[in-house]
């Protein structure tokens, strides 16, 4: 009686399958690969192009940044010019007008009076030294000044006569100037 081979059947059937599992796995591995080198590729060109485009940003860049520095040495005369009026303008903005101060000065002043010294500052201090024949004329002076709306805090510092053969008496007094004598009449 010849043998009969029930598993025959199983194992031919068993290696289909494993052949089967076999083009699957290998197929599927193959399209992985094929995955992972598209994805590859795909990621190359995304950073040629991103590096691309920084190189354009950089190079763009570059040109903006040259071209602010050239307008930077168009605008330094630009800039110098600006201050000069800015400076001006304070100048004339603060300027002090001292014409009204000498007309009210030679106002109240008598004409046998001389000046030797003045000083005064913006501020409205005035220093006088000065020359009279009499106390008389001094004390008139002294009234006139003191009279005067534009001065104020008239004071004699010193008084004394003068040493030459001419006579008189030198004097020398503070007072406050009124701002407003200071400032431009329109």
């Amino acid at each position: 009686m010849p043998e009969i081979n029930l598993l025959k059947n199983q194992l031919k059937d068993r290696s289909a399958v494993w052949v089967r599992r076999n083009r699957l796995i290998v197929s599927s591995l193959f399209a992985l690969i094929i995955l992972e080198i598209t994805a590859g590729v795909l990621l190359l060109l995304f950073k040629q192009s991103i590096t691309n485009k920084k190189q354009e940003i950089t190079d763009s860049n570059i040109q903006i940044q040259s071209s602010l520095n050239e307008k930077q040495k168009e605008l330094v005369p630009a800039k110098a010019f600006q201050a000069q009026l800015k400076n001006l303008t304070r100048v004339v903005d603060s300027h002090v007008y001292w014409t009204a101060f000498f007309d009210e000065l030679s106002a109240v002043t008598l004409k046998k009076v001389r000046y030797t010294q003045l000083q005064a500052d913006s501020s409205g201090k005035v220093y006088l030294e000065g020359r009279v024949d009499t106390y008389t004329d001094l004390g008139k002076l002294l009234l006139g000044l003191s009279t005067s709306k534009s001065f104020s805090n008239v004071r004699l510092l010193s008084s004394s006569p003068e040493s030459s053969e001419v006579g008189g008496l030198i004097f020398s007094l503070d007072l406050n100037i009124n701002p407003e004598l200071l400032l431009a009449k329109q």
